[in-house]
């Protein structure tokens, strides 16, 4: 083959890979729709095709089951594929600014689609199968990565020593906290909304103690 038909070749792959991420993310567009408003169960594939504008057997070429197009939906609302990106650069600049503009994109993300994670949510709560396999596929490893990320902030000495397994949960039940409380309809959230970033990253960094605390313990140590 030669080096221009090599190219061509090359060029109609991407071209090729282009397409199918694009319908890809036309039939989750779809699927998101039809289970925000229908929920999981009463969702057809009929219906999923028809919002995304594409054959059944189209959908099938993507996704095998029903079960596994909500885990592509699932793996949206997750940013998995943005994940490593996101915990590399927690390390890359200011510990604090980076964890404050992570905080406010995956608030963003979410809070785009809280009709869907409305619909979705008792699913994993009710539904054992689904809930195992979405600990096992999303979940696990998500913590795994944000563990090792956290562990080498430790390491650095960007953060404090502590059990980083733990710590991933604690952070993150903050802010699953608050996008559950967004979707009963919190209005105190949502009047502070733009600063809620900020809020979240001040108490993880500074905690709750009164700041004159540290300064008086700091003035005592002085004056002796």
């Amino acid at each position: 083959m030669s080096a221009h038909s090599n190219f061509e070749a090359k060029a109609e792959l991407g071209t090729n890979a282009t397409r199918a991420t694009a319908r890809r993310e036309q039939i989750l567009a779809g699927a998101t729709e039809i289970f925000a408003t229908k929920g999981f169960e009463r969702a057809t594939i009929k219906e999923i095709a028809r919002a995304a504008g594409v054959s059944e057997g189209t959908i099938y070429n993507y996704f095998r089951t029903k079960t596994d197009l909500l885990f592509g939906l699932l793996d949206q609302l997750n940013e998995t594929d943005e994940r490593p990106a996101a915990f590399a650069q927690l390390a890359s600049g200011d510990t604090r600014q980076m964890f404050q503009a992570q905080i406010r994109k995956r608030l963003e993300g979410v809070g785009e689609k809280l009709p869907l994670l409305r619909a979705l949510l008792p699913e994993l709560l009710f539904n054992e199968a689904l809930r195992t396999r979405y600990l096992r596929e999303i979940v696990g490893p998500t913590m795994q990565m944000a563990e090792g990320a956290f562990g080498g902030l430790m390491a650095a000495r960007a953060l404090r020593q502590a059990d980083p397994a733990l710590t991933v949960r604690l952070v993150g039940g903050m802010v699953f906290g608050v996008l559950m409380l967004e979707m009963l309809g919190d209005q105190e959230l949502a009047r502070q909304r733009d600063i809620l970033p900020k809020a979240i990253a001040d108490l993880l960094f500074d905690g709750m103690a009164p700041e004159s605390h540290e300064s008086s313990a700091g003035s005592g140590e002085e004056a002796r």
